[in-house]
């Protein structure tokens, strides 16, 4: 979650989980639920002006772990589908895409 490299991308995270099942009122009252009263998110595409997105990714992290919104396969592939679609590319230099690429590396050098 933490190498998401962008606001859009955590949007796309978020948009993953309610394409996959998780209602969207039901992904912001989670979200709202972790965070400060002052700091509330009127609507799931408001995320991107949050003001402090180590706060925020934590909290969708947390909240997504929390709620199981990709403890499925269907759901998991789902979120395969956003990492690999359309962020994979842009998280360059990442500990996680370090992490794939090797693998990679290795199933293919077998």
């Amino acid at each position: 979650m933490r190498d998401l490299p962008d606001a859009e991308a955590l949007l796309g995270f978020v948009k993953a989980a309610e394409k996959a099942g998780t209602p969207a009122d039901s992904i912001l009252a989670a979200v709202n639920a972790g965070l400060p009263d002052e700091e509330k998110l009127g609507a799931v595409d408001k995320l991107v002006d949050y003001s402090d997105m180590s706060i925020l990714r934590d909290t969708i992290s947390r909240v997504a772990k929390e709620k199981g919104w990709f403890k499925t396969l269907g759901r998991g592939e789902t979120l395969g589908d956003f990492v690999f679609g359309s962020t994979f590319t842009r998280m360059t230099g990442t500990d996680f895409r370090n992490k794939l690429k090797a693998m990679e590396e290795w199933v293919l050098a077998r």
